[in-house]
């Protein structure tokens, strides 16, 4: 016999009572036949799960709830489930518990107790262990010209964070802690000489507990000025063309630019020569003040050059 997956028939008992075309009726047929509801099905096994600090744990993601008017509260352990308490935490009540990973809460159990009428069953457990520092940004491969700064960063959660920057000359071999701006915060500034160009930079992070973790350790290249000379401006006669030109260390690629209001916006020129070292002009009226610039690249680094006026006479 099929069964109901009605809860509110579980325990109903049926028989069958046949009857023919003139009304008589099988009267011996007694048998009867219990019902019995499966209305409680929790489907999942018992899951752990390592999180950085700080992350979000859905716990009960992954397991399926099955029946019907269902009730939720879910519990946790701190002694490794020896004893359970009732949690209070965001979705304590719903199929899906939410919390942030802490320190705090490494170890920690969880479970549900689910009810459907008059049963009862628990969910398997849902254990979190916790990175004591979890690192959300880590510091970047910075190109920088000679005689600029660049600056390296590392964002991250823990309790009572430290930081301090190191520096290393052989490629990661050896660490030394490094004494510049910054070596003992989360962003550290680095002047940009050529005897620097392939140092890395990483830092290690220390929390109140005496948990330490290091970030990525990422290089810094460093090249020379690539712009060579400087355009400058120019004061020519309306209907000529003016000349800008920039020189530039060999293998480098250009790109000129304009600005109509002064400096303000950039875009991209489409006049003559606009991608070589000369950019040509025609000098009319209408472009008087306008001002010009050119952007060099060369082996993955960047120079912009002064920008210069045109002015149309």
């Amino acid at each position: 016999m099929t069964k109901s997956c009605n809860p509110s028939r579980d325990g109903y008992y049926f028989k069958c009572v046949i009857s023919d075309g003139n009304g008589n009726k099988n009267k011996n047929e007694t048998d009867e036949y219990g019902v019995l509801i499966d209305f409680l099905v929790i489907v999942g096994d018992n899951y752990s799960k390592k999180y950085k600090y700080g992350e979000t744990v859905s716990v009960g993601e992954l397991w399926g709830f099955n029946g019907i008017d269902l009730s939720y509260q879910w519990e946790c352990s701190k002694d490794g489930g020896q004893t359970w308490n009732d949690s209070s935490l965001k979705g304590n009540k719903t199929s899906i518990l939410s919390l942030k990973a802490t320190n705090s809460r490494d170890g920690y159990m969880f479970r549900c107790r689910v009810t459907s009428g008059a049963k009862t069953e628990y969910s398997p457990i849902w254990t979190i262990y916790v990175d004591p520092i979890g690192i959300s940004k880590q510091p970047k491969v910075t190109r920088k010209l000679e005689g600029e700064n660049a600056v390296f960063s590392v964002e991250a959660l823990g309790d009572d964070l430290t930081y301090q920057w190191q520096a290393s000359k052989d490629f990661g071999r050896t660490w030394t802690n490094s004494a510049l701006k910054g070596n003992k915060t989360n962003e550290l500034t680095v002047s940009a000489t050529l005897g620097r160009s392939g140092y890395l930079y990483r830092c290690i992070l220390t929390d109140k507990h005496g948990n330490k973790k290091s970030s990525n350790g990422v290089v810094f290249y460093v090249s020379e000025k690539l712009i060579t000379t400087q355009p400058v401006a120019k004061s020519v006669s309306a209907g000529t063309t003016a000349k800008f030109t920039v020189k530039a260390k060999a293998g480098s690629t250009y790109q000129w630019q304009v600005s109509t209001d002064n400096g303000k916006n950039w875009k991209n020129s489409g006049m003559t020569g606009n991608k070589t070292s000369t950019l040509k002009v025609s000098a009319t009226t209408a472009r008087n003040g306008y001002m010009f610039r050119c952007v060099v690249k060369n082996n993955n680094f960047t120079e912009t050059s002064k920008a210069v006026k045109l002015t149309v006479k």
